[in-house]
Formats: structure tokens, C-alpha cells, sequence
């Protein structure tokens, strides 16, 4: 964004001295808001003497009678006649909760939506067809919504409080997709994309720099300075279009259920990181973990599963590693020998007084699982007395700042009352847990209202 701010400063100055004037754009009143307002405070910044008016509404706009200088619009245009050139697409989003899909399970093909609860947005489209296509076929379901609302602001809030599945376009929930809030179902089965065009006085020129024109042919042109801030946001939003579109298996894919505390470590320690990623719900009551697919992935038919590209990592602990190392991130997993070994010691204890102890007492309330509970909480205190006077001296586990130690040890421990385990008696334990969720990027393990936590 910014090399193209100075490219365009460069010029404008060069051209045509000081930027100054009034601009007129429109957008829809969403991508508006969450595109476009950004770059235009960029650009009031640096040109005091210009102005903008933004005209964000979710209706159509006639360029020409309202004076309009530049519209980014989205879908095909309706009057040709218009100067526009696409620079990018988005697509529509099939999308739900954690909390719905491990209630009511995620849909498989598209008419597994006939069965489930519909919220439908009259912004994105009035029709109740929906249009997917796989494999070269196209199906279309003709969805029956519960809830119909007139904007995708009031669709995307229904499904982020597990109320039902709805469908939105990808910049709309680009952010909660990717920590975690929404997860998108129906992979494999894709909707259709929408162009991105911007439209206006401006397209014209915007063309011209696309097809190579140099810097001086702008000042031949005859643009005003209000005309080459209009080519900025259009080209400072076609650079930015991969942010709000990012296609199906261009992240890592994380095969996870919302309850499994191992998935929640994998899942925070993405988050933390603020590594691109995609969620794969695995519908565990179904068994999906032991289909073909996820075999192939891991043979041990359990998640969760990290897919980078053509790696495959299975084993929570092994995936908390790998992100540390592909990233980078050695002030997650310290390079010095001695750093490292005391990483790896609470790793082991998460691999085993922690998986047989609180993570094995919460199987029993959660799962049903066939264990001795009386046993399960007897472990679960021995290693909570062990961590709590380790915490009594220090701030993290293994080092001054956190460390995967500390992502490894936290979604049982922190969910350690549902399986009826009691952390009153470890205030050091509290005090860290409060930490970590204090840390940037955090996203909460799913909570059951079950045993303590009742």
C-alpha cells in the first residue's frame, strides 16, 4: 500500500504540483467500510489540501447524475457503457458457528442445507437458490430460512451467536474465518465468484497503467490530481484483493472438532501466531475422523491435522513445532539447547500427566469415555499441584515469555472444570491462565456447560 502511495504522490506532485480538490466515491456501504475508509484516511493524511467524500449505500448509484468520481462495485455491471475494468473477484461464503456444527454437524453436499437452520441475507441475494458446482455440475438448492435479514451485518452476527448456517461474500467474514469465529462448509463444492470492478471518470486511466503506460503519459492525459487519487484506491484495492478473497487451499488447512482440546492447541497456536489459515471441521459424532480422506492424512484417525501444502503434520504437539520452526518463531520455541529442553519437558507432560489426567476427566463428562473418573481427577491434582508450584516462582512455564510449553498445557487445563476439576485451590494456575488469554490473537476453547462448569 504504501509503495503505491508514493508512486502516486510522485507523480501527482511531478505532474500537476500540490493535490488538491474534492473526491466523490462510492462503494457498498460493508466493503466501504471495512476497504475503502481505511485508504481514504491514508490519503487525507498525506494531501492536506484535498477532500473526499464517501457515498457508502447499498444501492445502485447513476455515476454521472450524482457526481461521482470513482465506485468500486461488485458483481456485473448493469449499464455497460460505464468506463470499468475488473481487478479481482470475491465469493459467496457458506459459513456457520463452532457451536452450531458440533450441535447439528456440518452439511456434506449441497442439499444436506434443506436440513439444517437457514439465515438468509437479502444483501447478498434475494433468490433462495443457491448455486454450487463440483466436478463441472452444477446444483442448486432451494434454501427455506428460519431467519431472513435485509443486511449481511445482521446474518453474519445470527451466525456468529450459533444461531445457523448463512451465506455471505468472503470479505465480509475474512476476519472471523480466520480466527476461528465462522468456520466455511461445503469445501469442495464452489460457488460462484463476483467481479470486482471500479467504475467512473477514472477506469480509463486505471486501464492505461495496467496495460504498462509510463508515469509521464498520466500527465498527457490530462487527469486532474483528484483524477490520480481515484487510480490510487483502485489500485491500492486491486493490490489488496487476495486479503478479502483468499481462494479455497492457498492457507494451511486445519483438520479440527471445536471440543477437542487438542485441535484448540493447534488452533491457538495459529492464532497467536497470526498465521493464515483455513478450519476444516471434522464432525467427530459422525466419525469423519476414520473416512478415507482423513486416513490419508493420518492414519491414526484422529485430529487434529495440519496440511501445509504437500506436509502433513497429525500430533498436536507435533504441529506446535512445526509452525515454530517453518515460521521462524524461536521466541516461541527457543534455539539455546537449555531453552529448548525445558520446552520439551512440559511437552512430555503434556503428552502424558496432562492427557491422563484433566484431558482423560473431561473425556468422561464431555465423550462419555469408558474411564475411571475418581482416577482421572486424582491424576489431574498431582500434575496441577506439580504446575502451580512451578508458576509460584515464575511467569510462563519454560522461559520469561511464553512458549509453546505454555499453548500445550492450556486448553485442558483452562477446561480442566468440566471434567470436575476443581482449580480453586491453584491461584498461580488461575493467574497464568488469565495471562495466555490475555495474549494478542488469543481465541477461546469452546466451552461445555457440563461437570464444575455446569
Amino acid at each position: 500500500m504504501l509503495a503505491d502511495v508514493s508512486e502516486m504522490e510522485d507523480l501527482a506532485a511531478g505532474a500537476h504540483g500540490a493535490v488538491r480538490g474534492r473526491l466523490v466515491v462510492t462503494a457498498s456501504a460493508m466493503f466501504g467500510r471495512m476497504y475503502v475508509t481505511p485508504i481514504v484516511l491514508e490519503y487525507l493524511r498525506r494531501y492536506p489540501e484535498a477532500e473526499v467524500e464517501c457515498r457508502f449505500a447499498d444501492r445502485i448509484i447513476n455515476l454521472m447524475d450524482e457526481g461521482i468520481d470513482v465506485a468500486i462495485r461488485i458483481g456485473q455491471l448493469a449499464d455497460s457503457s460505464y468506463q470499468a475494468i475488473p481487478v479481482g473477484t470475491v465469493r459467496r461464503v457458506v459459513c456457520a458457528s463452532p457451536s452450531y456444527l458440533a450441535e447439528h454437524g456440518a452439511p456434506q453436499t449441497p442439499e444436506d442445507l434443506r436440513q439444517h437452520v437457514i439465515v438468509s441475507s437479502n444483501g447478498v441475494s434475494t433468490s433462495p437458490d443457491w448455486r454450487f458446482t463440483k466436478g463441472g455440475a452444477t446444483t442448486i438448492v432451494r434454501v427455506q430460512p428460519r431467519m431472513t435479514v435485509m443486511s449481511n451485518d445482521e446474518a453474519i452476527i445470527a451466525a456468529l451467536d450459533g444461531f445457523g448456517i448463512t451465506r455471505v461474500l468472503s470479505y465480509m467474514v475474512a476476519a472471523p474465518l480466520s480466527d476461528g469465529r465462522l468456520v466455511e462448509v461445503l469445501h469442495g463444492h464452489e460457488t460462484p465468484t463476483l467481479p470486482t470492478w471500479p467504475s467512473g471518470s477514472c477506469a480509463a486511466s486505471a486501464r492505461a497503467r495496467n496495460e504498462g503506460v509510463k508515469k509521464q503519459d498520466y500527465s498527457r492525459s490530462g487527469n486532474s490530481p483528484l483524477s490520480l487519487a481515484a487510480i490510487l484506491i483502485i489500485r491500492v484495492i486491486s493490490n489488496t484483493g487476495d486479503s478479502y478473497n483468499t481462494p479455497p487451499g492457498a492457507a494451511m488447512k486445519l483438520y479440527y472438532h471445536p471440543l477437542s482440546g487438542h485441535s484448540h492447541r493447534a488452533r491457538l497456536f495459529l492464532s497467536l501466531l497470526g498465521a493464515q489459515h483455513e478450519l476444516v471441521l471434522v464432525d467427530l459424532k459422525k466419525g469423519e475422523q476414520k473416512s478415507p480422506e482423513l486416513l490419508k492424512l493420518n492414519r491414526f484417525g484422529q485430529v487434529p491435522v495440519l496440511q501445509d501444502g504437500d506436509t502433513v503434520v497429525s500430533d498436536s504437539n507435533a504441529i506446535l513445532i512445526y509452525l515454530a520452526k517453518s515460521l521462524g518463531r524461536s521466541d516461541w520455541l527457543p534455539e539455546n539447547p537449555a531453552a529448548a529442553a525445558a520446552v520439551q519437558r512440559w511437552l512430555s507432560v503434556a503428552a502424558g500427566e496432562i492427557a491422563r489426567g484433566p484431558a482423560a476427566a473431561r473425556l468422561v463428562t464431555v465423550f462419555g469415555a469408558p474411564i475411571d473418573a475418581d482416577d482421572a481427577i486424582r491424576r489431574a491434582h498431582a500434575i496441577l499441584t506439580l504446575v502451580e508450584q512451578e508458576l509460584a516462582t515464575r511467569t510462563w512455564l519454560a522461559a520469561d515469555q511464553a512458549t509453546i510449553a505454555d499453548v500445550a498445557l492450556y486448553s485442558y487445563i483452562s477446561s480442566a472444570p468440566e471434567g470436575n476439576v476443581d482449580l480453586s485451590a491453584y491461584p498461580h494456575t488461575r493467574q497464568w491462565l488469565a495471562r495466555i488469554e490475555a495474549l494478542p490473537g488469543f481465541v477461546e476453547f469452546q466451552k461445555t456447560a457440563i461437570g464444575l462448569a455446569a
